[in-house]
């Protein structure tokens, strides 16, 4: 994949990854395969990214959707006062 001179910046995966949609920051999750799982937009605080990146990480998104991990999922975060 390469930069294809379109009159845009953007390497042509990140175009192929956001379908075009261009918006910023994103993460993009990939299986082991290279094969697009999902793409979170925006900006995300800790407590908000941690439940994703433990459903991608611990391999929960191959056997649960996310609605039902995320009703019994635990932070592992230590809150500070």
């Amino acid at each position: 994949m390469i930069n294809e001179g379109k009159g845009h910046p953007f390497h042509q995966f990140a175009v192929t990854a956001l379908q075009g949609k261009m918006k910023f920051p994103v993460i993009i999750f990939m299986d082991e395969q290279n094969k697009f799982l999902t793409v979170i937009p925006d900006f995300r605080t800790a407590e908000n990214l941690e439940p994703v990146l433990r459903f991608f990480k611990e391999d929960i998104y191959k056997t649960t959707k996310y609605e039902e991990f995320i009703k019994t999922f635990v932070s592992q975060i230590k809150k500070t006062n």
